[in-house]
């Protein structure tokens, strides 16, 4: 059990809302959001709080993240469980394009539903992003390793943490897309991932099986772009 739920049976203020046809105990949340902007405010509001909450987030003046929100349709093949490759790549791809434009390691997170996806992430970045950052004299190389492991793993790993901007990195393919099911079975673990990023946020999966997932679909809310 998460602690959300721990906390949601605990407190005797709240409402029940219907997950998958189910009707579950719901705690009263704090009202007010402070967390993130449109569009994540309005996706979290949606599959988590029955639209209950009101954003008092400011917008910023100005953004230290240069890619734009959305969702990445990313097809490719599974390597092991979850992981793949072609996805790992577009990850790549978005951080270097941080790095040379800022001069420093990104406020980003990369999170994923799968253990293994980070795993696996954090070696494959590590090896293609040392050399990016060896470039620029401002970025300190030692901090690589840390900054890695500091920003890249599963959903609770960022639990009560915020960055300016989050990618999601789904994983899976059409053989081994039965385990999008364990990840949607409640909307916590999208609302958790879309609610760290106060300003920008990107998911990366393939969008036949992720948009069609419970409380993922309302990604398609998102600006897609088809790699």
């Amino acid at each position: 059990m998460s602690v959300q739920s721990m906390a949601d049976r605990i407190n005797p203020l709240g409402s029940y809302l219907t997950i998958n046809s189910k009707k579950e105990w719901i705690g009263i949340p704090l009202r007010v959001h402070r967390r993130c902007i449109s569009p994540m405010f309005e996706i979290s509001n949606n599959i988590a709080y029955d639209n209950t909450m009101y954003c008092s987030t400011p917008s910023p003046k100005s953004v230290n993240i240069n890619f734009q929100t959305s969702f990445i349709h990313c097809k490719g093949h599974v390597e092991g469980r979850h992981f793949v490759q072609e996805q790992a790549e577009k990850v790549k791809e978005i951080l270097i394009n941080e790095i040379n434009i800022n001069k420093n390691l990104p406020d980003v997170f990369v999170i994923t539903p799968f253990r293994e996806i980070g795993y696996l992430l954090n070696s494959f970045l590590f090896k293609h992003l040392i050399n990016e950052v060896k470039k620029h004299k401002e970025i300190d190389s030692s901090e690589m390793g840390d900054w890695l492991k500091s920003h890249i793993g599963t959903v609770h790993t960022f639990q009560g943490k915020q960055a300016e901007g989050v990618i999601l990195c789904l994983g899976l393919d059409e053989i081994t897309k039965g385990a999008a099911n364990w990840a949607s079975q409640k909307p916590n673990l999208l609302n958790v991932a879309i609610t760290r990023a106060k300003y920008r946020f990107i998911a990366i999966g393939d969008k036949e099986i992720w948009l069609k997932q419970a409380y993922f679909n309302q990604l398609s809310k998102l600006n897609t772009e088809v790699q």
